[in-house]
C-alpha cells in the first residue's frame, strides 16, 4: 500500500467511470484525483497490482480508453490507481468536460488561475 508517498498530491473531486477490470465492466465513481492517480469508490474486487482501464463521463467515449494499476485496496469499499503514462491532452480535455477545473477556479481564485493557465495553457 503506497497512500503516503504519492508523487502528486490528489484532490477531492467526484467524476463517473466505466471501469474494466478482471471482474468486468461496471460503473464506478473516481472521489479522488490527481496527476498521478486517483481513488476508486466501488465493491468490486480487484488486488494489488492489476491493471485496470477506465472511461472518464458522462458521456463515456469508448474510444477514449485511460489505463492504471492497483496500487492498494479497501476490501468492499474502494481502491487507489496509479496511472500508467496518460497522454495528458485527451486526459484534460475530458476533466476540463466533466467541470473539474472550474471547480478549482472557484477555490484558487483568478490570480492563481492566470498564473496557471499560463503554464498549461487554457484549462476551462
Amino acid at each position: 500500500m503506497q497512500i503516503g508517498n504519492r508523487e502528486h498530491q490528489r484532490y477531492t473531486h467526484f467524476l463517473d467511470v466505466v471501469l474494466e477490470s478482471s471482474s468486468g465492466k461496471i460503473e464506478a465513481r473516481i472521489s479522488e484525483i490527481g496527476l498521478g492517480g486517483c481513488y476508486v469508490d466501488t465493491i468490486v474486487t480487484v488486488y494489488e497490482g492489476d491493471e485496470v482501464f477506465f472511461h472518464l463521463g458522462p458521456p463515456f467515449d469508448e474510444n477514449l480508453r485511460f489505463a492504471g494499476t492497483v496500487a492498494y485496496v479497501f476490501p468492499g469499499m474502494g481502491f487507489g490507481i496509479k496511472f500508467n503514462d496518460i497522454d495528458t491532452g485527451p486526459f484534460r480535455e475530458r476533466l476540463k468536460q466533466a467541470g473539474y477545473y472550474k471547480e478549482w477556479r472557484t477555490k484558487v481564485g483568478d490570480e492563481a488561475w492566470a498564473a496557471l493557465e499560463k503554464s498549461t495553457g487554457p484549462l476551462a
